[in-house]
């Protein structure tokens, strides 16, 4: 992948291109085709809900996964995170970055002109890295999730896989 045109990493949220949607500046992806046996897209309908808010800054997002990569789109919302595979704070997603685009899904900021807008675009970022590379084990991934709620996650998202290790959950 090629470096984001706004702050030169290769972030997915800023190469997804698309359309302006009503919201000034606010980009949309281009349709996403139906999956095998889905009826309809998987569409949350993020325009009209900005409409009512787009939300605070009194709501933690954890984000547990593959770590995060700094981005214009988050500035001064990424809280102190953790790395729970090598038990410190070097939260970095830069050799695979998935945790990024799904930071970005969920909290980019919108009508700013850079990238894409997340759902929620106030919320304070509390990155935890559980993940060497792309992959991983559960039980990095049950201690990420128990460093998050004991400090502070009002929520937390993940996007993993797993096809071995130990049976945490």
């Amino acid at each position: 992948r090629g470096g984001c045109s706004n702050c030169g990493t290769a972030c997915a949220a800023c190469e997804a291109g698309g359309t302006t949607s009503g919201n000034a500046n606010v980009t949309q992806g281009p349709p996403v085709p139906l999956a095998e046996g889905e009826s309809s897209p998987s569409d949350i309908d993020a325009p009209a809900a900005w409409d009512l808010s787009t939300g605070t800054n009194n709501v933690t997002l954890a984000v547990i996964d593959s770590g995060v990569q700094n981005h214009l789109d988050f500035t001064g919302r990424v809280l102190a995170g953790w790395n729970t595979v090598l038990n410190n704070t070097s939260v970095s997603d830069a050799e695979c970055p998935p945790g990024t685009h799904c930071m970005g899904t969920a909290t980019a900021t919108g009508n700013n002109g850079l990238g894409v807008a997340g759902v929620h675009w106030a919320a304070k970022i509390l990155p935890v890295k559980v993940l060497t590379g792309c992959g991983g084990n559960e039980t990095d991934c049950g201690e990420g999730i128990a460093w998050a709620a004991d400090h502070g996650a009002d929520v937390g998202t993940m996007s993993l896989q797993y096809y071995g290790g130990i049976q945490f959950f």
